[in-house]
Formats: structure tokens, sequence, C-alpha cells
């Protein structure tokens, strides 16, 4: 049990690790867009960045988190054909209907007179986010095949090259978005290069699954559904805002978002443990081991939430410097959305790890109902109504999950406990 615990305690680090990795890679580049260009590149940044999150979205929940659940049950067996298939066929192809379909959106910008760094930014974003996407694939399949190393180590590469790229566009004074966006790509083709020539897996004769498509379908409706829902949620505001408010608004709202990014980065990295762990053992015991985990993250979120909303003014100035001045309220509205959302995705690793993703796309139905109901707030408050809509929406979402969690315990309980008396019953 001791080298359990101690196991379980390494693959947390190792988690965190990688994510804090990763995100304050991407952080720095985000800052350094806030610190050494003018407003409307970072508003440019954050609105083009919409589009790889929602090819993101359908990365995740159509690939990534299902590979996740099938490899530890599902196609355990037939594993090393069943990523080889993920990796030499449906990834390469979704990387090119990614950069086709960005690739039209930056034509469509222009055609309409966007203003450039925004355009700009668009082409590469569709540029990099194929190699972004393979690279965040092989990370993944590193934590599933035990190989959390070698996504530690595809991280420090990605965050070494990265910051080196970075330093010399500062020093050559051509620092701007659409640069900081090819760096990324150039660092990421390291990165993933770095963790496939060393992520072995074994030789396999075994065809791949023959339903693996059937299956990814079935588990990603669902799933897709609720993450497109958290994307027009996460994202809409940054796409309204410049409608009456241009792209300083949406520059501004990210740099709100960008202090408490650390937070939802380290509860993502945990949500990815918690879901390996549900998924390769649905006993009692896990589920309750879960629910106190969840409510110890809860209390960090709130702790974190309130530190970073008290230091915020002197972390602004600190960070970004005199070009960006947020009101003290804003802060704290902002913190409370955050923790809202990081407490409802954390909870919802449970309905995940069952596959009851039409309850996770419920939730999300929830939050962006209440959003949409609220949204003339946004024309009327600025930045305000856009923090405040999504701080409403996340707090009936997290009461949502609450209640159908709760719900859903007694069944999976009641199952693990059918399970294990088979188990133990005499021959």
């Amino acid at each position: 049990m001791k080298l359990n615990t101690n196991a379980i305690r390494s693959s947390a680090l190792a988690a965190i690790l990688d994510q804090a990795i990763y995100a304050a890679t991407n952080l720095m580049l985000q800052i350094g867009i806030a610190r050494f260009s003018p407003p409307e590149e970072l508003g440019a940044f954050a609105v083009s960045s919409t589009f790889f999150l929602a090819a993101a979205v359908i990365h995740q929940t159509c690939i990534v988190e299902p590979m996740f659940v099938f490899s530890a049950q599902r196609f355990r067996v037939q594993i090393a054909s069943y990523h080889r298939r993920l990796i030499q066929g449906w990834s390469i192809a979704f990387g090119a209907g990614v950069a086709a379909t960005g690739l039209t959106l930056a034509l469509i910008a222009i055609v309409l007179q966007s203003p450039l760094p925004l355009s700009q930014s668009l082409v590469a974003f569709s540029l990099t986010s194929p190699v972004l996407l393979y690279f965040w694939l092989l990370r993944r399949m590193a934590f599933v095949l035990g190989r959390l190393d070698l996504a530690v180590l595809g991280g420090m590469v990605y965050g070494i090259a990265l910051m080196s790229g970075l330093g010399l566009a500062w020093k050559l004074s051509i620092f701007s978005s659409s640069v900081g966006i090819a760096l990324s790509g150039i660092a990421a083709m390291l990165a993933a290069a770095t963790i496939a020539l060393l992520l072995k897996r074994p030789l396999s004769a075994e065809s791949s699954p023959p339903d693996m498509l059937y299956q990814h379908v079935r588990y990603g409706r669902w799933a897709f559904g609720s993450e497109v829902v958290n994307w027009l949620i996460a994202n809409g505001p940054l796409l309204i805002l410049p409608l009456w408010f241009g792209l300083t608004a949406s520059a501004t709202f990210r740099v709100l978002n960008l202090l408490f990014m650390p937070l939802q980065q380290i509860t993502a990295a945990l949500n990815t443990l918690y879901l390996r762990k549900i998924t390769s053992n649905r006993s009692a015991q896990t589920n309750r081991e879960f629910a106190v985990q969840a409510s110890f993250l809860f209390l960090a979120a709130c702790i974190y939430t309130i530190a970073v909303s008290v230091a915020g003014p002197h972390l602004l100035l600190l960070i970004f410097g005199n070009e960006y001045s947020l009101d003290l309220g804003w802060i704290w509205l902002a913190g409370a959305g955050v923790t809202f959302f990081v407490t409802a995705q954390t909870l919802l690793v449970v309905l995940r790890a069952i596959e009851r993703s039409s309850l996770v796309l419920a939730v999300h139905l929830i939050a962006i109902l209440v959003m949409i109901f609220l949204t003339p707030l946004i024309a009327t408050h600025g930045i305000v109504g856009a923090l405040s809509i999504q701080t409403i929406g996340w707090a009936c979402a997290m009461a949502a999950t609450i209640y159908l969690v709760l719900k859903q315990q007694p069944m999976a309980d009641k199952h693990s406990t059918s399970k294990s008396t088979a188990r133990d019953a005499p021959l």
C-alpha cells in the first residue's frame, strides 16, 4: 500500500509539473505580448486563439479523452495498434483539416478588412495548431502508458525552445502576436519529436480495434457538445466585446484571465489524473477518496482566488507594466467565476469516467443558457457585464454538477459492490 501511495503521489507531482511547465511557458508568451506590444496585439492574440481552442475542443473530446478512457478499459489489450492508428491516421487527417479551416478564416478576415494583427495571428494559428495538437496527443499517450517522465521532458523541451525564441524575437525587436504563435509551433515540433523518439511502444501485429470510430463517436458526441458549450462560455465574451469596445477590451479581459490561468491549468492536470484513476478502479473507496480530494481542491481554489484578488493590482503593475489598469472589483468577480468553474470541472470527472457524457453536456447547457439570457449586460456594462454572466453561469453549473454527482453516486457504489461480491464469491 505504501508503494502504491508513493506511486500515486509521484504521478500527481509529475502531472502538476508537466502542466505547470507548459502553462507557465504559454503564460510568459502572453505576458511578453502584453508587455512589449500594443494592447491591440494581445487583443488579436486573444480573439484568434479562440480558433485554436475550438480545434482543441474537437481534438480533446473526439480523440484525446476517449483515448484516455478506452486505453484503460475497452482497448487495453490492443493498446499498441490502437495508439498507432490514432497517431498515423487520425492525428494527421485532423491537423490537415484544422490548417485548411484556419487559412479560410484568415482569408475571410483579410477580405473583410479586419485589423492586420488579427489576420496575421489567424494565419499563424492555422499553421501551428496541427503541431500543437499532435504534441498534446503524445503527452497524453505518455500519461496513459505510465511514462509521465516523458511528458515532463516534452514540456521542458517546449518551454526552453519557446523561451529562447521569444528572447531572440525581443532582442531583434520583432515581438508580435503572430511571431509568438509561430515560435510556439516550432517549440511544439521539437518537443513532439523528443517524445516520439523516446516513447517506445511494444511491437504488435494486431490490427487496430475495428469499432474504434464508432466508440469514439459514441463517447465524443456528448462530450463534444458539452465542450463546445464550454468554449462558448469561455470565449464568447472575447468575441463579443470587440463589437462595442474594440480589441483593447478583449486584451483587458485576457489579462484578467491570465491572473487565474495557473489555477485552471493545475486543476486540469489533476483532473487528468482523477479520470485515469477512476476509470482504472471504479470502487466505492476510490469515489470517496475523490470526494475528499475534490473538497481540498475547492478550498485551495478559494485560497488562490483570495490571494490573487488581494495582490491583483500589484501583480498587474509588476507583470504587465502601466499599460493595463483593472478595477479591484473586476479581479474579485473573475476569481469567483474561475473558482466555480474549476470546482464544476473537477466534479464532472465522475460523470466522464462512467461515460455519462450526456449529463456533462446538460451541465454546460445550463451555464450557457444562463449566459445567453444575461448577454445584454455585455453591451451595457462591458467587461463587468462579461465577468458577471460568466460567474453566474458557472455558479449555476456548479450547483447542477453537485446534484448530478450525488444522484449518480449511489448507483456507482451499488455497481462496484456487486462487482466485488461477484469477484469474491466462492467457485
